[in-house]
């Protein structure tokens, strides 16, 4: 199960971790399953990051186009 916050980490360089690298390292030839919510705190932390300053839509675009290039699956069961 992948959080948003290591997401998000992927996002935002500032916030980059060793942990979050190898967790994208570790995704990039396995499935990840994530509650309902991830997409949630995704769209809405890269909305106040760029409503702050933080990032530019181009960054968005860009992080956007690598969560689709990960094998994403929402587990709707983690929610209840």
């Amino acid at each position: 199960v992948v959080d948003a916050s290591v997401a998000l980490a992927w996002c935002f360089s500032d916030e980059t971790s060793p942990y979050s690298e190898r967790v994208l390292s570790f995704l990039e030839a396995e499935d990840a399953l994530v509650p309902q919510l991830f997409w949630i705190e995704v769209a809405n932390a890269t909305l106040v990051a760029e409503r702050r300053g933080r990032i530019v839509q181009e960054e968005i675009n860009r992080f956007s186009e690598l969560l689709t290039q990960l094998q994403i699956e929402t587990d709707a069961g983690l929610e209840t």
